[in-house]
Formats: C-alpha cells, structure tokens, sequence
C-alpha cells in the first residue's frame, strides 16, 4: 500500500487488489480517504506488521524441541504422515501431541492450532501503542 497526500485532506491509497474467489491478482486500485481516516489505517497497518513479526517467535516458544523420540503410540507425525526416525528433531506442544518439529511449525505459520485436538498453540498480544 502507498499513500500520496493531497492538499492536505486528501490522501489517495493505491495497494494491489486480490480475487476473494480465486486469489488472484486483479489489478491496483486508488482510492481517497480523509485525512483522519488514511492515518488510521496506516496505523493499523503498522500494528498488523508488528504483530506479524512477532509469530516466529511466538511459535519458537510454543513449540518444545527434544532430539529423540519416546516409543509410544505416536508412530507417525500426522503432518507428514512419515515415520518418525531416531535421528528425528521432535516437537511437543502443550497440549502433549508431537510432530516433527519442522511440520509443526510450519503448521503453526498457518492455522495456529495444534492438527489433532484443536488446542490453541500461541496467542499473540498486539501492541497497540
């Protein structure tokens, strides 16, 4: 997204505009806001970049990583449905369920969940000063 100001009170935001169907890219769009109205979404914006940037390290805490598994019923890592081998890096969530640690953060970057009960991983506090 870039903004332009104009004349003081009117700001013009160009910024690329996706398909919600197909996500595909259409084309760029302008479009004028007020004054008040373009600042409070360039803070916005701003918020959602550091919140964003604060996932790899929320997912680094959720996730703890052992070098070797413990012989139990978990035979598979349901991410990459592959077996898991002795020399595997493994990760555990809180919720005790185990994964390759690479597959499950991975997963994390996406649905923040854990892929069997459900259980939130992470929660991200915003900071909004």
């Amino acid at each position: 997204m870039k903004f332009l100001e104009i004349n003081g009170s009117v700001v013009t935001a160009t910024y690329l505009y996706y398909s919600t169907e197909t996500g595909q890219l259409l084309d760029y769009v302008d479009h004028e806001y007020n004054h008040r109205s373009a600042i409070s979404i360039a803070n916005l914006v701003l918020r959602c970049q550091r919140v964003h940037n604060n996932i790899p390290t929320a997912i680094e805490d959720a996730v703890k990583t052992t070098g070797k598994k413990k012989m139990d019923d978990d035979k598979i890592c349901v991410i990459c449905l592959e077996e898991y081998q002795e020399e595997d890096m493994i990760g555990t969530l809180v919720c005790k369920h185990i994964y390759h640690d690479e597959c499950i953060k991975k997963w994390l970057k996406v649905k923040g969940r854990c892929s069997i009960c459900g259980a939130i991983a992470f929660r991200l506090t915003p900071p909004f000063r």
